[in-house]
């Protein structure tokens, strides 16, 4: 386990340019269909949600308001380490800060950068007047899960299905 002193990676969150923006929603919306697989779904179901889950939330695609994509960037740098969508989510007349979406490159994983990502996005969310963060995780996702939980993060809500094939 990391010490508490132990320097922790030096990152920041940019927007994301408009010409990043394409590449990362097919990438995005490609990993979001595999995980609704991974709840049952067919893969032409699984790609319809996911489709209509980022034309619904990115309507206007980068300039949408209340959504904040960024990349993930390694400072004094230009290598860009993964992104970070972030939003906000209207619950019936409360508006709450979301994490739709974070992804560290695999080859950079397990080197803190997630963590900083979070905490950044933490960051920005509180500096917006936000006293609340949430995001969803798949359940098998143990790693993010880990994350999330040593960040502060409570399981709030758990679903769960059985095949009975």
């Amino acid at each position: 386990m990391p010490e508490k002193n132990e320097s922790r990676p030096k990152i920041f969150l940019r927007p994301m340019r408009e010409e990043e923006y394409e590449p990362w929603k097919q990438l995005a919306c490609e990993e979001y269909a595999k995980d609704k697989e991974s709840e049952g779904l067919s893969p032409a179901d699984a790609r319809a949600v996911a489709e209509k889950s980022f034309r619904d939330l990115l309507a206007n695609g980068i300039k949408t308001p209340d959504q904040f994509l960024n990349m993930i960037v390694e400072a004094g740098g230009s290598r860009v380490l993964g992104f970070l969508w972030w939003g906000v989510q209207v619950q019936g007349t409360r508006r709450i800060a979301w994490v739709y979406n974070i992804k560290v490159e695999d080859s950079e994983r397990g080197r803190g950068f997630g963590r900083a990502a979070m905490q950044a996005a933490e960051a920005e969310v509180k500096a917006a007047g936000f006293p609340r963060l949430g995001l969803h995780v798949f359940g098998y996702n143990q790693t993010a899960r880990n994350l999330y939980r040593s960040l502060g993060f409570i399981e709030t809500n758990v679903i769960m299905y059985k095949d009975l094939d």
